[in-house]
């Protein structure tokens, strides 16, 4: 298990497992990391959210 920091989190999510399992696949054929490319597609949707105005910050 990896060290956290105040720079990340450390979540449970849950998902289809057939889905995660071919995500997982998908991952390992090409050689990413599982962690980086789910912290990308958060950050696309996050941004996504942001381009549209109805995103709401603290």
């Amino acid at each position: 298990m990896t060290e956290a920091n105040d720079e990340t989190i450390t979540t449970t999510i849950e998902v289809k497992k057939e889905l995660f399992l071919k995500f997982k696949a998908m991952c390992v054929l090409k050689e990413l990391k599982l962690s980086a490319e789910i912290e990308k597609m958060i950050a696309r949707e996050v941004e996504g959210y942001a381009k549209k105005d109805d995103f709401i910050t603290a």
